[in-house]
């Protein structure tokens, strides 16, 4: 994994948030070379980090971090489970941080937590790929799950 973009926690002693942004996204963009970018499908990342305690990222961030994706052309994952369905006074927490997200994962908004309910949201991008569909089916030959 890459630097939690917890400013308050992660950040160095008089470091700029926008200062903070770029360093995270230099460090993923590392870990991505080291790693060998033809190896990296996705990156998935929260617009506001739930598990941190309902962290908003600091700013620029996501702009940083999309510039890298789209340098190695790695997808775009926006985990909404938490912030999605207006908790952050728009619709999605990805549409207030202008990420540009290719799948997004929703759920506790769906039914207000009240059913085990789930789903993903898929852009052009992924689409057009299952679209496509395949002969070459595995264990999960049952459909797209």
């Amino acid at each position: 994994h890459t630097t939690t973009p917890h400013y308050y926690r992660q950040a160095r002693v008089e470091e700029s948030e926008e200062a903070f942004s770029r360093r995270c996204a230099d460090e993923l963009e590392a870990l991505i070379l080291a790693e060998g970018p033809e190896t990296v499908a996705a990156f998935i990342g929260e617009p506001v980090l739930g598990t941190g305690g309902i962290v908003p990222p600091p700013k620029g961030y996501w702009t940083s971090i999309q510039a890298v994706l789209d340098k190695y052309d790695i997808l775009l994952i926006a985990d909404e489970v938490v912030c999605g369905f207006a908790r952050t006074g728009e619709k999605f927490g990805s549409h207030l941080y202008n990420m540009r997200p290719d799948f997004v994962t929703i759920a506790k908004g769906l039914s207000s937590a009240y059913l085990p309910i789930s789903g993903s949201i898929i852009g052009d991008r992924v689409w057009s790929v299952l679209e496509q569909g395949t002969e070459k089916h595995g264990a999960l030959g049952h459909g797209w799950t």
